[in-house]
């Protein structure tokens, strides 16, 4: 199985193309290989997606528009993306690597800053300019809450390629330690969480026959900006590391992961508080790799990958990859459970866009 950052070094991808990139202007041009449905009412027709090198994807044909210019005209990576709270504003954290011969994925020698972006009703991307200073290392994930503020989490490296990473806040000069870099969260406009691994501290106990269980739920490392004071957020006990996102009414859909069988089946569930409503996805094969609403919070958008053996060699396989649309309207004024359920809650969903080789681990709606 190849490692997060093997995906995410654009020099290896199988099939790449390396483009010239003109400051502040997006070269339009179609992929025949993508396929697509039409928008639903309501959902942005627009998504960025697949770093190192951002595309814009046209949701209502499944057209893959262009890359998201270089701030300054050089070949330049992407790291992070994320959607402001204004319509169609994005940020993107972007890498420039020094003292290597040619890039690598690690963050030793890098300097990342984020800069604001703008889409025009035809998909058209423009670089605004940074809104930060040059950092140490990798971005690797950018939040915004509730109230529009921004929070980061990088990573850096020593000269012996010992990994630290830290979050912050913009504006605020402060940062903190973190374990898990990768899909910030704010809870509330105080709060940040950190999905800080595939499975959270569950609660143990004995069974029968003397094996540790999941007796509960778990809990989430979280952090009071303002204070600086630590806490938890509880969790599904089955909790994966690809997410959360919150709807207008609060309820969350988290991503869990149950066996079946030899298999890890991934679903997305809704939730309201420690009470599971049902299932809004389901990904029979494979894994889910990212999750997103539009602007509206009526839509959901979900990367799906599976990984398919090509040959017996290490590197003998190939990426089938889709996302899929999930219209969450349907979730409008459902009631809680008094037990918590997972059954399918049936929600009209369709694939908007299938490819390979492409990172649907980052997108922004």
């Amino acid at each position: 199985m190849p490692s997060r950052f093997s995906r995410s070094w654009p020099w290896i991808l199988p099939g790449f193309v390396v483009i010239a990139l003109c400051a502040g202007v997006l070269t339009i041009f179609k992929v025949p290989a993508a396929t697509g449905l039409p928008s639903k009412e309501g959902a942005n027709r627009y998504l960025l997606f697949a770093p190192p090198l951002p595309k814009v994807l046209d949701l209502a044909s499944g057209a893959t528009l262009g890359h998201i210019p270089s701030p300054d005209g050089s070949l330049i990576e992407y790291t992070a993306l994320a959607r402001e709270k204004s319509s169609g504003g994005y940020l993107a954290a972007t890498v420039v690597r020094h003292g290597a011969a040619e890039p690598r994925p690690g963050p030793r020698g890098a300097v990342s800053s984020i800069h604001r972006l703008t889409m025009d009703d035809k998909g058209v991307v423009e670089v605004q300019g940074a809104i930060s200073a040059g950092m140490e290392g990798v971005i690797r994930s950018i939040a915004v809450s509730p109230a529009g503020e921004i929070a980061y989490a990088r990573t850096t490296a020593d000269e012996d390629d010992k990994l630290s990473s830290f979050a912050g806040v913009l504006g605020t000069g402060r940062e903190w330690p973190v374990q898990e870099p990768y899909r910030l969260y704010w809870s509330d406009e105080n709060t940040l969480v950190f999905p800080f691994r595939a499975e959270p501290p569950w609660t143990l106990g004995i069974g029968p026959d003397g094996e540790k269980i999941i007796a509960g739920g778990g809990v989430l490392p979280t952090l009071d900006v303002r204070s600086g004071a630590a806490g938890t957020l509880p969790v599904p006990p089955d909790l994966t590391s690809y997410g959360m996102v919150e709807l207008p009414d609060h309820r969350i859909i988290w991503a869990t992961a149950s066996r079946d069988g030899d298999e890890d089946v991934m679903s997305l569930v809704l939730y309201d508080g420690p009470t599971a409503i049902g299932t809004v996805f389901r990904a029979t094969q494979g894994k889910i790799v990212s999750m997103t609403l539009d602007s509206t919070g009526r839509h959901l958008l979900v990367g799906h990958e599976i990984v398919r053996p090509t040959g017996t060699g290490m590197y003998d396989f190939r990426f089938d990859q889709k996302l899929v649309r999930v219209d969450l309207r349907g979730t409008s004024g459902l009631a809680t459970p008094a037990t918590g359920s997972r059954g399918d809650l049936a929600l009209p969903q369709e694939v908007v866009w299938r490819g390979s080789d492409e990172l649907v681990a980052e997108i922004a709606w």
